[in-house]
């Protein structure tokens, strides 16, 4: 699942259309709740070295609120998608590679969960 899908299913289920919050800056962008306008989502392009995943190039990710026990088991059982969580809470808040090889049924099932943890 990549960025574009990412954006289009939280648009399709919630309403819910990316915040970017810094002047200029059309990439890094916060996913809102409608309700409490708290953070279930961030979409950011970072260089792949911080993910240490690869050397060169960006990499678009998707960070996420969840519990933490489902952070470690994701990170134990599918360890090239799914990361400590890159500029937040790393008990809280995972990191998600967006990429064709990312499981689409289990991000949205994911994100469904971020978006009903932050309601």
């Amino acid at each position: 699942m990549n960025r574009q899908e990412v954006e289009k299913f939280i648009a399709d289920e919630y309403g819910v259309k990316p915040d970017y919050l810094w002047e200029g800056d059309y990439v890094s962008a916060a996913l809102r709740h409608p309700d409490t306008k708290k953070w279930f989502g961030v979409l950011m392009r970072v260089q792949a070295t911080k993910l240490n995943i690869f050397n060169e190039g960006e990499a678009d990710i998707l960070d996420i609120k969840l519990d933490p026990d489902l952070i470690l088991q994701l990170q134990k059982n599918l360890p090239k998608q799914y990361f400590e969580a890159y500029h937040m809470n790393k008990k809280h808040w995972v990191t998600v590679l967006l990429s064709d090889q990312t499981d689409r049924k289990l991000l949205e099932s994911l994100i469904r969960e971020s978006y009903s943890i932050t309601a």
